[in-house]
Order: structure tokens, then C-alpha cells, then sequence
């Protein structure tokens, strides 16, 4: 070989090679493309959506449970009313008993 051919070569330890390579790689895996950055928006959005879902059952829920109270709250309003005309009527019989009692 002649010295010029000598000049364009460069000599690097096999160690060194080996470690520029490994880290090259490692390198490469930080690069992340549009298509996975997408896929993994999907994925993200997939799963809020399941969790979105199942709040929306439970709120449903808590829905079906105030209208059962509602229910219960407007069928005790209406045996209240009930009874207070019950005791009205029962009273006005004891009144008119004894009013008939010391009249006839």
C-alpha cells in the first residue's frame, strides 16, 4: 500500500465499533412514526371511551335510584293525604255522634 492509500483509512478498535453500533440502535428506537403515534392515540382514546361508558351506566343508575325515591317519596305524600282524610272523616263520625247524642 502506498501512503495515500493509508491517509484514507481510518482504524477504529473492534470494541469501540461494537459499542458505536449497539448505541445507533438505541437510537433508533426513540424514533417514534406518525402510524404508531396514531395507533396509540386510538388505543388512549379506546380506553377512555370504555371508562366513559361505564361512568355513563353507573350515572344511569344513581338515575334509576332517585326515581325509585321520587316514587316512594310521592306514594308516602299520597297515603299521607290519605290518612288525613281517613282521620278527618273518623273525627267528624265521633263529632256528629256525640252532637247527636246530646241534641236528639
Amino acid at each position: 500500500m502506498s501512503n495515500s492509500e493509508n491517509d484514507n483509512t481510518i482504524k477504529i478498535p473492534a470494541d469501540k465499533l461494537i459499542e458505536a453500533l449497539f448505541h445507533a440502535k438505541q437510537c433508533e428506537q426513540h424514533y417514534a412514526t406518525q402510524e404508531s403515534v396514531d395507533n396509540l392515540k386510538e388505543s388512549v382514546n379506546y380506553r377512555f371511551d370504555a371508562v366513559d361508558k361505564r361512568f355513563d351506566d353507573v350515572g344511569k343508575r344513581f338515575d334509576d335510584v332517585g326515581k325509585r325515591f321520587d316514587d316512594l317519596n310521592q306514594n308516602l305524600s299520597n297515603l299521607k293525604n290519605l290518612l288525613i282524610v281517613f282521620f278527618g272523616a273518623i273525627f267528624t263520625a265521633v263529632i256528629g255522634l256525640i252532637l247527636k247524642g246530646y241534641i236528639g
